[in-house]
This record gives C-alpha cells, structure tokens and sequence, in this order.
C-alpha cells in the first residue's frame, strides 16, 4: 500500500525518519531502462528509489545515509526491493528488472 498525498505531504514539512517512511510505505519506484547499444531495445529495467518530493530524503544519496545512522540500511534495502518488484509489476508490460543490493543486505536474507 501507499502512503495518501496528504500523508507524504507531511512527511515534506517534516525530517521523517527512514523507519517512518518503510512503516507508511511513503517510498516510490522509478524504472530507467537497460538498452542494447547496438539496436538501442531496452533489454531491462533498473530499479531506483526515491522518498517524497520535497522531503530531506527525497533523493537515494540523503536517504541510505539516513538509513545507516539510524542502523536500518539492510532493512531500507529488502524494503525498496519489495517496493521495486510490487510497482514493476504495476507498470512495466514485460522485461527483466534488475536490483541494487549490498552484501549486507543479501546476508539477512
């Protein structure tokens, strides 16, 4: 589920943490496209992950430093991997999605 405009329009006016933004689903996907060179068919999908606009963790950068100090970057990771594959599955008709994951990360699993 995703978070109401209202709710992620608090989250703007506000410093949420990167907990409170996993906890109301607050995060969103973007697809970039993957393409051959050659013939320029875009031959995936790569998963990237922003916070609400406007907010201090709108952008990847700000928010996986959050995520480190407050100790949940391994969670924050297997969050945006469920968010990726739930939207791509949404939008994207048909192709191969690839995800980003820390070593970390796939240690918990």
């Amino acid at each position: 589920m995703f978070a109401p405009a209202a709710q992620l329009k608090s989250f703007e006016a506000s410093s949420a943490s990167v907990r409170d933004l996993i906890e109301s689903h607050a995060l969103r996907a973007h697809f970039q496209p993957i393409a051959n060179l050659h013939d320029a068919e875009v031959v995936a999908y790569e998963a990237l992950i922003r916070g609400p606009t406007g907010s201090s963790l709108q952008f990847p950068d700000a928010l996986f430093a959050a995520a480190r100090v407050e100790g949940c970057a391994a969670e924050l990771e297997l969050h945006c991997c469920h968010v990726a594959i739930r939207e791509f599955a949404r939008s994207v008709s048909a192709g191969k999605l690839f995800l980003n994951l820390s070593a970390e990360a796939l240690l918990t699993l």
